[in-house]
């Protein structure tokens, strides 16, 4: 077997031809691969020619994210090798080539083409450059305007660097562009960057042209050398940065590399957290504020919200600390600061302060005083630590006071981010249909706007709405979709939901040998991010592995305090949902006392006012009286409860109920009402089932609860 064959020289390529006609038919075979067909074969050669990959073919890598397919067929017209050197750089943000990591593998540009390059004419080099530093294709108008011959690019295309589409001429592998620039070298590439940045000029006097032209020119006059009127057009393009930061996230990155003044590498961090890059606004602020400067209220303020947007809170918390007695020491600083400190309480589990932090902050006669911006973001954790204490018409007017005020600013990716808010809420108070409803809207407008931060978390909202609904085996699909995402993304706070959406669906199925790697794993990164909610979370969940198991004594120490955790943080709705799972622990431990004491004091909680609770509580209410042999107590008690749960549209709510209500008539011996509400139950089982990858229904159906003599 022989490998890249071209690479030869030509003494050991004849040498090989050689070998090639003495080989007999039948007998040995010789394989062997080249870029470039040698001119003459030996007449019993099977000649086989490899065209590049197609989009289809593309996708069938497994290595390769579905809706990233088109994109690298675009960027590297299909040639394997290009593939594999381009998926060694991306990361799941990418969404152009200038979002790649640098290259780390030298043979994704071989000699050969770096020579092809070098012996360019001059002008077939600067039209080189110029697809080279674009972000798109380069239009034939373009190109004229920019004094780029059609000949010079034909000769490109012959030369195979280059190829033309509907869009225009570009490069025929994208992801060379580095090595094609290093090759090309300094100067010719910094002209390039700066006859595109002369052509766009003129765009920013053009209404419906300045928004994508401003972000393009200030990081092509950074990178021509030009960079006072590249910090002088960022300066006066904020509002544009505040509306569109993923749009400007380069020219934030190009401006950061050359200018030293902090108020705008302030800025530029501000994009960058905003866009989704808060790796790299850290870099930002961490090369250029060093200096006397350090001691800047705002940049501590700064480095609080990116690392907060890693998911750090501690560490946003310690940034905040030092901010104290640090100038600026005015209402927009103290409000931007409480917002942070916050969210970052929340992320933590700590709700009752969160909300005590932003209501301190501005009193709710000052609040409509607030810029819209600041206002908006406000009410966003106000609605949020709101919906997390329970309570619900709290939740639902600061959230909607958020939209509004984000509308009013044009903030497209915090206006979705709300109305994920509004979703979540939704699904709290039970209200699924609607709550899937609205996350599957809003997962489809941040794909729509490239807004790949928020990716991961739309999927989990997805999920979990699904997961409610009884659409299982989309909710697994959307989970490990929401999983993969983080992970590429160092999203450590959107990895711990990830991993417990999955253990909690896990023992649902009643997989607990699939949910306690997820427990482990996830409990871990909890407890060294400091998400304190997360670690009650999955010690809950860790219950249900055992209660599976039929470990009572384990599963009920869990409970109880998973509960007392949540209840102390302030997440009223968990600690109810928890100690109505420490009821059934307890009457399987035939514990029916304590038991009626957990649905007391959960049934007692403010917080049962959704559906789904509801619906839980007064099943929980049916196993107990049906333990003290009350029939008909607990039938009543289920009537109420399966109201409830269709109010709630949670079908395997209604499966549970409906076998509640069979056990509860087989104690009647009324068998023929027995069977019906069995069958009732089992509809639903089976539809949830059918919606299950066939790996996992045994089970499905061996869970104790569903189990049956034969899998279907």
């Amino acid at each position: 077997v022989f490998d890249d064959v071209h690479l030869l020289d030509p003494a050991a390529q004849q040498a090989l031809m050689v070998l090639a006609r003495a080989l007999s038919p039948g007998g040995n075979v010789l394989l062997a691969w080249s870029s470039i067909a040698p001119d003459a074969l030996p007449e019993q050669t099977l000649h086989v020619d490899l065209q590049p990959l197609d989009e289809t073919s593309i996708r069938s890598w497994p290595q390769v994210p579905a809706r990233h397919a088109s994109r690298l067929l675009a960027w590297t017209g299909g040639f394997p090798a290009a593939i594999v050197a381009l998926l060694s750089q991306m990361t799941a943000q990418a969404s152009d080539l200038r979002d790649l990591a640098p290259p780390t593998r030298s043979d994704a540009f071989p000699s050969r083409r770096q020579a092809l390059v070098r012996q360019l004419a001059p002008d077939h080099q600067a039209a080189l450059a110029v697809l080279a530093v674009l972000d798109d294709a380069l239009a034939e108008d373009a190109a004229e305007v920019l004094s780029i011959g059609l000949d010079a690019l034909s000769d490109l295309a012959v030369a195979g660097l280059a190829k033309r589409d509907a869009d225009g001429w570009r490069l025929v592998r994208a992801v060379e562009a580095p090595h094609l620039r290093a090759a090309l070298g300094e100067t010719t590439v910094r002209g390039a960057h700066e006859a595109i940045a002369s052509f766009l000029q003129p765009q920013l006097e053009v209404a419906s042209m300045r928004g994508r032209a401003a972000p393009r020119l200030v990081e092509h006059l950074c990178r021509a050398g030009f960079v006072d009127r590249a910090t002088d057009l960022m300066r006066a393009s904020v509002l544009e940065t505040f509306r569109e930061p993923t749009a400007w996230r380069h020219a934030a990155l190009a401006v950061a590399e050359s200018c030293s003044d902090v108020g705008v590498r302030l800025l530029c961090a501000d994009v960058l957290t905003k866009a989704g890059r808060p790796d790299r606004a850290l870099e930002v602020l961490d090369r250029g504020t060093q200096t006397g400067k350090a001691r800047d209220g705002r940049v501590h303020l700064a480095r609080a919200s990116a690392r907060l947007a890693r998911g750090e809170a501690e560490r946003a918390l310690e940034e905040l600390d030092v901010t104290d007695g640090l100038e600026p020491l005015d209402k927009a600083f103290l409000v931007r600061a409480a917002i942070v400190r916050s969210r970052a309480l929340i992320h933590l589990g700590d709700t009752a302060t969160a909300m005590q932090v932003a209501r301190q902050v501005c009193p709710e006669d000052e609040l409509g005083d607030l810029p819209d911006e600041l206002r908006g973001e406000l009410c966003d954790a106000m609605g949020v630590a709101a919906s997390y204490l329970g309570d619900a018409k709290e939740a639902w007017r600061r959230l909607r006071e958020a939209a509004a005020a984000h509308e009013r600013t044009g903030r497209v990716d915090a206006l979705l981010r709300t109305l994920s808010y509004q979703a979540f809420h939704a699904y709290r108070v039970g209200e699924t249909g609607a709550a899937e409803r609205a996350y599957r809207d809003a997962r489809d407008r941040i794909e729509r706007h490239g807004f790949t931060d928020m990716l991961a978390n739309a999927e989990l909202n997805v999920g979990a709405a699904c997961h409610q609904r009884g659409q299982w085996g989309e909710a697994l699909s959307s989970y490990e979709q929401g999983l993969r995402i983080a992970s590429a993304l160092g999203q450590d706070s959107h990895e711990v939901q990830a991993r417990f959406n999955l253990a909690k669906l896990y023992a649902d199925i009643g997989a607990p040998d699939l949910a306690e790697p997820m427990i482990e794993r996830g409990r871990a990164i909890a407890e060294r991010t400091g998400q304190r909610f997360f670690v009650s979370a999955f010690l809950a969940v860790s219950g249900e592995a055992a209660a599976l198991q039929q470990r009572w004594a384990d599963a009920r120490a869990a409970f109880d305090l998973a509960a007392r955790q949540f209840e102390e943080a302030g997440a009223r709705r968990e600690a109810v949902e928890v100690r109505l799972q420490a009821v059934e622990a307890r009457l399987a431990m035939g514990e029916t006392q304590e038991a009626h004491r957990d649905l007391e004091e959960a049934g007692s909680r403010d917080v049962v006012d959704a559906p789904d609770l509801m619906a839980a509580v007064a099943s929980s209410r049916a196993r107990i009286l049906l333990a003290q042999g009350q029939g008909p107590e607990a039938i009543a008690s289920l009537e109420v409860a399966l109201e409830h749960a269709r109010r709630a549209d949670q079908p395997t709510a209604r499966a549970d109920i409906h076998r509640l209500f069979a056990q509860v008539w087989t104690q009647q011996r009324a068998t023929t009402l027995s069977a019906k509400e069995a069958s009732l139950a089992r509809e639903i089982d089976e539809r949830v089932a059918a919606s299950l990858p066939e790996s996992l229904r045994e089970a499905y159906w061996t869970h104790p609860k569903r189990r049956v003599d034969r899998v279907p």
